[in-house]
């Protein structure tokens, strides 16, 4: 039985039923392909939510709002979504990995009314590349905003385009021209809260173009999970009135193992296989999860040379900037940025795309993560 929301909390308190549009709270704070399941003894709530990087925040804001309009009781379990696909499902007080029911296999996802199910989006967020080191200028940086937003097609299916507006170059001849931002046409797949794969056809950061191909296996409750990133690229230049590019030569192979430690939120990852340029080598990263910010250290080796460097993710200013009924302007639900000591020599370099690489979205959605933010 399908059912409003609030609807769905006065059945579970009172045994009454209101309608279904008493969902409308939870869509005007950006929460979005909404859907509810019941059971006799279990309900489901899903959703996806774009604004918050962290998913425990996207719960633990669901349930504020709700408790304004009647307390949560019973056995509730969240269905977390990512571009219109199961996560995983999460106990209501404690945030843990659940098993989840047969009721998930019943969730409608929305996908005959994707265009009611999904705000349009805008998302603002700054771009920055940074190098040190020279004498006559020490500090030489690339500064931009871009304004960019994703339209879905069908269920996993999305396609990402937007406006660049140059800010500063001190690092580079490129134009101070508006041009378009990095676009991808974008298709991911996930089954089971286990095996997730990630395709991405279109123009990317650090002026590469082509096609990149993500396959990881991470069950959720598991400290250990591997991945294979394999990617056919070039090089492309967007200029003001011309668009220059080299062919399709350069190829990407690399496989990883990630280890969630003890360590409270602390993860290892050792990547290996040929990196951008041919340069082959492996990489280790640490990692801390602080729940808003991500930061890790990084090594490493391969034939053009040897390297070292930190880099963090956070959300910038989470939330709406602007909004009306069907639109929001918001700022991005990820920034990362990476310096390396070698900025020189091609060590170990991958490419960003337009959004996060699958062991970045994973590592947020991890059933011990999870529950340490319910705490």
């Amino acid at each position: 039985m399908k059912i409003g929301l609030l609807g769905l909390f006065l059945l579970v308190v009172t045994g009454t039923v209101s309608g279904q549009e008493e969902i409308k709270p939870l869509r005007n704070k950006g929460f979005e392909v909404v859907d509810i399941l019941q059971s006799k003894d279990t309900t489901l709530i899903a959703f996806e939510h774009r604004y918050f990087r962290n998913p425990a925040h996207s719960i633990e804001y669901a349930k504020r709002i709700l408790e304004r309009i009647h307390p949560v009781k019973g056995n509730i379990q969240w269905v977390l979504l990512h571009r219109n696909r199961v996560m995983g499902v999460y106990d209501h007080l404690t945030y843990s990995k659940s098993k989840g029911t047969n009721l998930v296999s019943k969730i409608k996802f929305s996908q005959s009314d994707l265009a009611t199910a999904y705000q349009f989006q805008f998302r603002l967020h700054p771009t920055v590349e940074a190098r040190f080191g020279r004498y006559d200028r020490p500090l030489e940086t690339k500064l931009g905003l871009i304004l960019d937003t994703r339209v879905f097609l069908l269920r996993g299916l999305s396609v990402q385009s937007g406006i660049w507006f140059p800010v500063q170059n001190s690092l580079d001849t490129q134009e101070q021209e508006i041009r378009m931002a990095p676009s991808q046409l974008n298709y991911f797949w996930s089954k089971e809260s286990e095996h997730f794969v990630d395709i991405t056809l279109g123009t990317f950061y650090g002026e590469r173009y082509g096609l990149d191909l993500e396959y990881r296996w991470a069950p959720l409750n598991q400290a250990l999970s591997f991945g294979f990133q394999g990617a056919f690229t070039g090089y492309y230049n967007l200029y003001a009135h011309s668009f220059y590019s080299t062919s399709l030569d350069d190829l990407l192979l690399l496989g990883d193992i990630e280890y969630f430690t003890p360590i409270e939120n602390v993860s290892l990852k050792i990547t290996a296989g040929q990196f951008l340029f041919e340069s082959k080598g492996a990489r280790l990263d640490v990692i801390r999860q602080f729940g808003m910010v991500d930061i890790g250290l990084f090594g490493a080796h391969s034939n053009r040379g040897q390297t070292f460097g930190f880099q963090l993710a956070c959300s910038l200013f989470p939330g709406k900037i602007l909004s009306g009924k069907k639109w929001a302007v918001r700022s991005s639900e990820s920034f990362r940025w990476q310096y390396s000591y070698n900025n020189v020599d091609p060590v170990a370099l991958n490419f960003r795309k337009g959004h996060e690489r699958l062991a970045d979205v994973v590592r947020q959605y991890r059933g011990r993560f999870m529950e340490n933010q319910s705490h």
